[in-house]
């Protein structure tokens, strides 16, 4: 946390830097043109370039500062793409060695190599050895990643739009969000008067708690209910204030307690909102002692009772399924436009289960207005395309992230009734939209079809450009090869060592000498049909595929000193033998969570030469995350040879979705994984999402602008690298979008 800059942030938020201005009495302060290339050379090595406007800013700097400036930048760029890491694979003149060795050999050298880091548990496990041979020169032609000139203003709109963003923040917004409050950057002018998130609400507020910028008058104009008491509850507390998970509450100090109990008691309906979260309740309840202020809040002394008592709470959910249970829909239209967003929610059930879908509609036209634009965006997709789903998917709430998928097997409604959900929610949100600036003239790309509004950022991992769950990135046509490739070290001394009770074996089976854990990562890759059919794999027990012309880089079991394992494949040969879906796949063989590995990332490169360059090239990473998250293994991408898009879905594989099978022994890979690879490759590539190109727009549309097919000729430029906003200004969209 304390080595982040304000220039990482505009990096990896932005591709931007902030070069300070600087004014000499002579000329003898200025760095020469050559010094500012020689940083510019630096950074093309890892795929990077900087704009006209950066290289001008930087030649009127001051030349004192360029060292600082360029091992600055240089380091971040460095781990953005990851080469701050030696990639050490087993076989170094992999493909060609791995394409070209007999299967004695390559038998062998695993046998040793397992026995020596499994049996023997030996610190520094046994490799082959071969000669490195000289390798072709990485040919040109990478298109290079351009950096932009960024300003403090800037800089500041990042938090402004994080603070005013109508989706749950990630877990680098989190980390970026308590750096500014650390550094003393934050002031209650950034703040919107109303902070539509909950969650990040409360997790605001306890960043504000922390450094003492907390005081009541505030929360009680943003705290409205008991859940957003809760949530309060649960961020001073540190714990997960998306509630999906058990936090452990600390115990507070009296004026907190009495801070809590005031919310409550000025909240409404207190006592059917806590029966949502019954048991955190009546933990929080052994902790706030609300039977000490009984007299003075004693609606909330009443909540409490009841709740551990198990008094019978009536409840909006309860009434509403009775009235499903009945004949008369006037009713339950009723109860239900008291609760607009409940209303969207149900409206396929309602539409489902009574006759007249007209008035229905009519009824949820009446509150549409009143539903938030997330909801109504996803009710309008979901209508949209209700006819030609064969699944439906279902993301959990939660830090995991994880996917489920169903056939679509709801009742019929007609195509017409679907068209008129859709006409409303267009209606309502042109009507919402409307009270924004007017625009003039706008472009919008095509390709931003391909990009799915970010509403779940909560569990979202780092990446090198974060984008939203499901978008599809357009890759170089002219790629010939993809490479995965994978980094990670083993679990120091004194490091983290939490058990998964859910698997086969403890960590305590996994400690072979004093200094580190054993941690073995191992790279899979999938090639699916179009119907998702499996025609071929690779992976630790298949390291190559003569007939797809794909292999693996060696099965390393163990990284006291830093692994790698990458995967070739040629593409050509994937779609010439029937495959178009190709799917990444990491997963922790020896059970350890990824959050667990002190050091554990993952990315892809495209070459457009089949034989040039190093394993691995900087310059030609096209994606490179951390694999961070609170699962065993994950689907961070899809390729999509046919079209030559990257799909991002940086999902979660929970231990309950792997099934064990004989098929390659009993452990976490490929084919115990299968059905959940399976699912989510179906969702990313079958079912249809709220997409970036609609809202923009419906936005046009609302704010009276006109869309134009040349983009000199706009206002505004939605597009998918370069623009006035793209997919990867997530702040501004989840800010000034939604």
């Amino acid at each position: 946390m304390a080595t982040k800059t304000v220039n990482q942030i505009m990096l990896e938020r932005k591709l931007k830097v902030i070069v300070a201005n600087y004014v000499a009495e002579g000329n003898d302060n200025y760095p020469t043109k050559q010094q500012v290339a020689t940083i510019n050379k630096n950074i093309e090595s890892l795929g990077f370039t900087f704009s006209k406007e950066v290289i001008e800013a930087l030649i009127n700097t001051n030349v004192m500062d360029l060292p600082k400036f360029q091992s600055e930048i240089v380091s971040i760029l460095r781990k953005m793409v990851g080469a701050n890491v030696k990639f050490r694979p087993m076989y170094p003149n992999f493909p060609t060695q791995v394409m070209e060795m007999s299967d004695v050999e390559l038998y062998l050298n695993a046998i040793i190599h397992y026995i020596d880091s499994i049996a023997l548990m030996t610190p520094d496990p046994w490799l082959p050895e071969y000669p490195v041979e000289k390798r072709p020169k990485l040919k040109k032609g990478e298109s290079l990643k351009v950096i932009r000139l960024g300003s403090y203003e800037e800089f500041d709109t990042i938090f402004k739009n994080l603070f005013n963003a109508k989706v749950s923040f990630s877990p680098s917004d989190k980390e970026d969000i308590e750096w500014f409050f650390n550094k003393e950057k934050f002031s209650f002018s950034m703040l919107p008067e109303k902070i539509a998130n909950k969650e990040n609400l409360a997790y605001i507020f306890g960043c504000m708690k922390e450094h003492d910028l907390l005081n009541s008058d505030t929360i009680s104009k943003m705290v409205n209910t008991a859940t957003d008491t809760l949530r309060l509850i649960t961020a001073f507390s540190g714990g997960d204030v998306s509630l999906a998970s058990n936090s452990k509450y600390k115990k507070f100090s009296r004026a907190d307690r009495k801070l809590f109990l005031t919310a409550l008691e000025n909240a409404a309906n207190i006592e059917e909102d806590m029966l949502k979260y019954k048991n955190k309740w009546i933990r929080v309840g052994e902790i706030l002692h609300p039977g000490e202020y009984a007299e003075r809040f004693p609606k909330a002394y009443t909540a409490f009772t009841k709740l551990r008592e198990n008094e019978k709470i009536s409840t909006f959910n309860g009434n509403v399924e009775k009235y499903f249970l009945g004949p008369n829909k006037t009713n339950l239209t009723k109860l239900l436009s008291t609760r607009p967003g409940e209303f969207a929610r149900r409206l396929d059930r309602v539409l489902r289960s009574f006759d007249q879908p007209d008035s229905i509609i009519k009824a949820f036209a009446e509150v549409a207005d009143k539903v938030s634009t997330t909801v109504l965006l996803q009710v309008r997709e979901h209508f949209l395309n209700r006819w030609d789903r064969k699944y439906r998917v279902f993301m959990p709430k939660g830090n995991l992230s994880k996917a489920m998928l169903v056939e679509n097997n709801l009742l019929s409604i007609p195509k017409s009734v679907c068209n008129k959900v859709v006409n409303v929610c267009d209606k309502a949100l042109i009507n919402s939209f409307s009270n924004l600036p007017k625009m003039g003239n706008v472009y919008i790309d095509e390709t931003l079809k391909g990009c799915p509004i970010p509403f779940a950022l909560r569990s979202a991992s780092k990446t090198l450009r974060t984008v939203s769950r499901g978008t599809k990135i357009p890759l170089d046509k002219d790629g010939k090869v993809v490479k995965f490739f994978m980094h990670w070290k083993n679990i120091p001394a004194g490091g983290s060592h939490k058990n998964n009770d859910n698997w086969y074996y403890s960590n305590e089976d996994l400690e072979y000498d004093d200094h580190s854990s054993r941690v073995d990562i191992d790279l899979h890759a999938a090639f699916f049909d179009e119907d998702f059919n499996m025609k071929e794999h690779i992976s630790y027990y298949n390291l190559r595929s003569a007939t797809y012309q794909a292999c693996h880089s060696g099965d390393i079991t163990s990284a006291p000193k830093g692994a790698s394992e990458f995967i070739d494949v040629n593409i050509a040969s994937a779609l010439k033998y029937g495959a178009r879906y190709l799917v990444m796949n990491v997963a922790s063989f020896t059970g350890q969570k990824f959050s667990d590995i002190p050091e554990c990332f993952a990315g892809a490169m495209i070459r457009k030469d089949l034989n040039s360059g190093e394993i691995y090239e900087p310059k030609t990473v096209i994606s490179k995350f951390d694999l961070t998250s609170e699962t065993t293994s994950c689907v961070p991408i899809i390729f999509d040879l046919q079209e030559m898009t990257m799909i991002w879905c940086d999902m979660g594989i929970s231990m309950d979705s792997i099934t064990y099978n004989s098929y390659c022994g009993y452990g976490n890979n490929l084919h115990s994984q299968f059905t959940a690879i399976q699912a989510i490759g179906k969702a990313f590539t079958d079912i249809p999402k709220p997409n970036l190109y609609d809202l923009f727009t419906l936005h046009a549309k609302a704010r009276k602008a006109k869309i134009v097919d040349d983009k000199a000729k706009a206002n505004t430029v939605f597009s998918f690298n370069e623009g006035d906003v793209t997919p990867y200004d997530i702040d501004k969209i989840i800010s000034e979008f939604l």
